[in-house]
């Protein structure tokens, strides 16, 4: 019985591929079938609507969250960071990952079971109304229970860099109810973090003194820095055939007790002499949230997905410089903010190829921030926006379009600074997939970029005894654009191909800019509008399965050509690469990550930086319940240093070098135990309640403390 189940649904993916909600295929095969049928699309699949990948054992096995199972599996079509476990498209946009059809939160991620994992769908612009317009989505098709569920404990050691990671999650589901809940804390201790750079400045009227060009050393070293963060979460969501209701609400806080940080000084030419300061620093940030997300279907083939959120943040900046002849600059901040959304959207599924979506957006932040010391002031900011646009979507198996035209308006109330903002939004994108193991893909995005709050304050601060800063409330958009090219070929399961291409361009970029227009003439570090920034990438990705799936080889290379205009010009064109194989024996595996130094342009200043090369070898073992890792990251590196930051302008040029923790060798310890409970539904009936589902995700609170 079990060998017919198999054939059949083998034959029909031949035959018919993927429909909008693609059929289950098993995780497993049996052996005897493999000698019978050899079909190379069984374990990944692409139409135009989505693709479909089947994790392996192997994989299942080895993997302790989503992140490190999507590393595992070696998707062409992302980039995963296994430092980090950032999941990205191969051109660095950001990636939404969904649970069952559900947004998942970091706690979501990292407490995902991969054993449970049935199948992985990736979806460019998908029409899709449980996925909430999202861009780029994964999904993770899980095994589903009648009642029941697993919780799952995790615990990480860092060492040479200490940090420790601990945290709990469970899921658990009764009847049309679901619940999970989290807690976890992180102790980060910073050692040998730092900075070591030289400042050229160039005065035309310093203390009234007429012209001076001052040199600037400075070797800054923090003691006992550390960082304490604690989350917690509890979240439910109910289930039926009509209706999705889902509900979580969670609290963070972090803090960075007193940090004393000693700066070594040197001054050259016009201003000379050296001595030692001191700054003193603390921080803690402080959010509680809401997220809500409820799906209805109602008749006519419509659907309304209303997404809402609720924030409140309280953050507290304090700072201490004691420095020259005396000098004591007193910086501390207090915000309080307020923050929501509300986002419905109505889809109308015109038959199985068309479907048209109605949006709209309402958005506000209202932060009030007490600056006290050498500056103070009250400073008041209030930010609404709204947005509303249409979208229209045609899909078949072996063609899709996408198009979406919307507007923003933006009212922005910035202490005594009031001014208004609106811009219009495209997005148009075409998929065809000859075949069901090809894709084609060309997109084309237009939007703008907002200025941060932090960015716009209008408040001046004192950073030493030749530097202010300033934000500046008359910033604006900087209108962007974006165009994509991408090609997928799967022509075995032991192959995977992705070629792919993107240009980014953005228009009156906002950037730092210096000028000596502070008090007595001394230096101001501002933001304005200057000046294009053009990026281009060009890459392949390549992963082959060899050995019968044991060995897993990826490399990545991409040729970035960047150039920037307006007072910073510059053109940095690299080859950039990354590479990774992953060999599994039994129940343990060994896999090595490698990424090639990096040379570019920053995006949002005038900053030229240079990056080290990454590496880490990580050998794991999991069974039944248990996974356990160990892993070495930069092992061959002895010393502190990061990365290179030059700058140079009309009257500042700044050489930096970096020293910080993330370069240094690291070795770290995870150990992860999970434990089910309850009724599982059988495998013929896991997409019986794949009709509805809602996102949901937390943030920590965003802060307007000017930076």
């Amino acid at each position: 019985m079990k060998r017919i189940m198999i054939l059949s649904t083998l034959l029909s993916l031949w035959h018919g591929g993927y429909a909008q909600q693609p059929a289950e295929m098993p995780d497993s095969l049996d052996a005897g079938v493999l000698n019978e049928v050899v079909v190379e699309a069984q374990m990944q699949n692409t139409t135009a609507r989505m693709s479909a990948y089947i994790p392996g054992a192997r994989e299942k096995n080895a993997a302790k969250d989503a992140a490190s199972l999507l590393n595992l599996m070696a998707i062409p079509q992302l980039s995963v960071d296994p430092v980090t476990d950032a999941v990205e498209t191969l051109s660095g946009q950001p990636v939404s990952i969904f649970i069952d059809y559900v947004e998942a939160s970091s706690e979501d991620i990292s407490g995902l079971n991969p054993r449970d994992v049935k199948k992985v769908e990736y979806y460019d612009n998908t029409s899709d109304p449980r996925f909430s317009g999202k861009r780029y989505v994964i999904n993770f098709i899980m095994q589903k229970y009648e009642w029941g569920g697993y919780t799952k404990m995790d615990a990480a050691q860092s060492f040479r860099v200490t940090k420790t990671d601990a945290s709990v999650y469970s899921k658990m589901k009764y009847k049309s109810m679901s619940y999970d809940i989290y807690a976890g804390e992180r102790y980060n201790a910073i050692r040998n973090a730092g900075d070591e750079s030289v400042e050229d400045m160039r005065f035309p009227n310093l203390l009234g003194n007429g012209p001076a060009n001052v040199i600037r050393s400075n070797f800054s070293k923090p003691e006992n820095s550390h960082t304490n963060t604690n989350d917690i979460s509890f979240r439910a969501i109910y289930d039926s055939d009509k209706i999705q209701l889902n509900n979580r609400i969670g609290f963070s806080y972090a803090s960075s007790p007193e940090t004393e940080t000693t700066n070594n000084l040197l001054y050259g030419n016009d201003w000379s002499g050296s001595e030692t300061t001191r700054s003193i620093s603390s921080r803690s940030d402080m959010s509680a949230r809401y997220r809500g997300q409820h799906l209805f279907m109602l008749p006519e083939n419509l659907t309304l997905n209303i997404g809402m959120s609720f924030e409140y943040g309280n953050n507290k900046v304090n700072s201490l410089y004691c420095g020259y002849e005396g000098t004591s600059i007193t910086n501390n901040a207090y915000e309080k903010s307020y923050s929501g959304t509300v986002n419905p959207n109505l889809y109308w599924l015109i038959d199985d190829c068309h479907t048209l979506r109605a949006y709209a957006v309402g958005a506000w932040r209202d932060s009030k921030i007490d600056y006290q010391g050498n500056s103070s002031s009250r400073q008041s900011y209030k930010i609404d926006g709204y947005q509303a646009g249409a979208s229209y979507d045609f899909a078949t198996d072996c063609w899709s379009t996408h198009l979406n035209l919307g507007w923003t308006w933006q009212k922005n109330s910035i202490s005594n600074y009031k001014f208004n903002t609106s811009y219009s939004r495209i997005n148009a994108e075409v998929t065809y997939s000859p075949t069901q193991n090809s894709q084609l893909l060309a997109s084309y995005e237009y939007y703008e970029t907002m200025p941060t709050a932090s960015s716009t304050g209008p408040v001046v601060l004192q950073q030493d005894e030749l530097m202010y800063y300033s934000g500046n409330p008359k910033l604006k958009n900087s209108p962007s654009h974006e165009v994509g090219l991408q090609a997928v070929w799967l022509p075995s399961n032991k192959w995977q191909l992705a070629f792919s291409g993107f240009h980014y361009d953005i228009t009156d970029r906002r950037v730092s800019d210096y000028l000596p227009e502070g008090p007595d003439g001394k230096m101001l570090r501002f933001y304005t509008n200057n000046g294009n920034y053009m990026s281009t990438m060009i890459g392949i990705n390549a992963t082959a399965k060899l050995l019968g799936g044991k060995l897993t080889a990826r490399i990545n290379p991409q040729l970035w050509l960047r150039r920037t205009t307006g007072v910073f010009v510059m053109t940095r064109n690299e080859l950039t690469c990354t590479a990774q194989l992953t060999y599994f024996f039994g129940n343990f595996y060994a896999t090595g990550w490698y990424m090639t130094p990096s040379h570019y342009p920053d995006e949002n200043s005038g900053i030229e930086s240079k990056t080290s090369s990454q590496y880490q070898l990580q050998l794991g073992w999991g069974s039944g319940a248990w996974n356990l890792r160990v892993s070495a990251s930069n092992f061959l590196r002895s010393d502190w240093r990061a990365n290179r930051e030059i700058l140079r302008s009309e009257y500042y040029d700044m050489s930096r070098r970096v020293y910080s923790p993330s370069q240094h060798m690291g070795f770290a310890l995870t150990a992860t135990y999970t434990f089910g409970y309850g009724k599982r539904v059988e495998r013929d009936n896991e997409l019986k309640h794949e009709s509805s589902a809602s996102s949901s995700s937390s943030s920590s609170s965003s802060s307007a403390i000017l930076k």
